[in-house]
């Protein structure tokens, strides 16, 4: 499909859809593939050819907070069709930070502070996040990252709210909630 096509299509919403979803959208004046292409090889490292991809990809929502070290935020949606989690938008802002060092230091990821979601499921996403990227050291981690969020995001937001609904109950005395725990949505 030509990228003209993808513009403002049923994808045209924050984000353009998950991480399983094509290219994402096009921007008004983007580079065609074969231009696309060279404009990669042109950037001056992996670390910016990279932060281009997910610009590209997230485009609509994609903003840059910091160069250095480079930090950045966009709304990332599920593939799945099926998933079930009820998200405010249909999606979860994260904010991304590439650490000095980095692919050798690990990709940092949390959700936006503004985000609705509680407590648990934000400290869920950010723990499944690290402990994917501390795995993935010393390789480019972002796209696979997010693929892997993309499998497993469902999984990381329900055990945020088991951990909501646990530290709730021993807020008001009562017993523990469901298994799982903030390392258990990290295969």
């Amino acid at each position: 499909m030509a990228d003209e096509e993808k513009t403002g299509g049923a994808s045209g919403g924050a984000g353009g859809g998950g991480a399983g979803a094509g290219t994402g959208d096009a921007a008004e004046g983007e580079l065609d593939g074969a231009s696309w292409f060279a404009h990669l090889k042109s950037l001056g490292s992996d670390i910016e050819v990279e932060v281009a991809q997910l610009q590209r990809r997230y485009n609509q929502t994609f903003k840059m907070l910091s160069e250095s070290p480079p930090s950045f935020e966009f709304a990332f949606h599920s593939s799945d069709p099926d998933f079930k989690f009820p998200l405010p938008g249909d999606f979860v802002t994260l904010v991304v930070t590439l650490p000095d060092g980095y692919p050798a230091t690990p990709v940092q990821v949390a959700v936006a502070e503004r985000s609705s979601l509680g407590a648990g499921p934000r400290r869920a996403i950010a723990a499944g996040t690290a402990k994917f990227a501390k795995a993935n050291v010393g390789h480019k981690m972002l796209r696979p990252m997010l693929k892997w969020l993309d499998r497993n995001l469902e999984e990381l937001l329900n055990i945020g709210v088991s951990l909501d609904a646990r530290a709730a109950g021993h807020d008001s005395g009562g017993g523990g909630g469901a298994g799982g725990g903030a390392g258990g949505g990290s295969k």
